[in-house]
């Protein structure tokens, strides 16, 4: 019985050695950069203003660039895709108005909700976006997804 126990022991060392010999090693993916999608924002709400942050730590400039959808009060649904909202300096911040947004959207005036992925080449650049109202400012949720390639 020790023997078979022994002899089986062997068999599988063999192969697990034979398996890790056929094994490759890859290196880890490198990132292009990265897309942050807001999932929700309301813009043209009365006593409210919205805005976007893109902090760069980079020692580029990097380009700032968007997808758009949107559903106005009235339910009619738009969107728009690879805006360019400028750039922010290497080892800077830069700010994107509601203003800006909704000229990207063509400036409608009723009240709108929009979900906005922004794209930048950089894997280390940081989106977040705030509302201030008369009594505070909120956060907005983002969510980070690394790219691989360019979109």
């Amino acid at each position: 019985m020790r023997k078979k126990i022994s002899s089986l022991i062997k068999v599988f060392l063999i192969i697990g050695f034979i398996g890790l010999s056929s094994t490759v090693v890859a290196a880890p993916p490198t990132i292009w950069g990265v897309k942050y999608r807001v999932t929700h924002m309301s813009l043209n709400a009365t006593g409210f203003v919205s805005w976007l942050k893109v902090v760069n730590p980079s020692t580029l400039a990097l380009p700032i660039n968007a997808n758009i959808i949107w559903t106005l009060a009235d339910g009619t649904e738009g969107s728009v895709t690879n805006v360019n909202f400028g750039s922010v300096d290497a080892g800077g911040i830069a700010t994107i108005s509601e203003a800006t947004i909704l000229t990207a959207m063509g400036n409608p005036v009723q009240l709108v909700d929009v979900s906005l992925e922004v794209i930048i080449e950089g894997s280390q650049t940081i989106v977040t976006a705030e509302k201030k109202a008369s009594d505070g400012r909120l956060p907005i949720l983002t969510e980070r997804t690394y790219l691989l390639t360019s979109p």
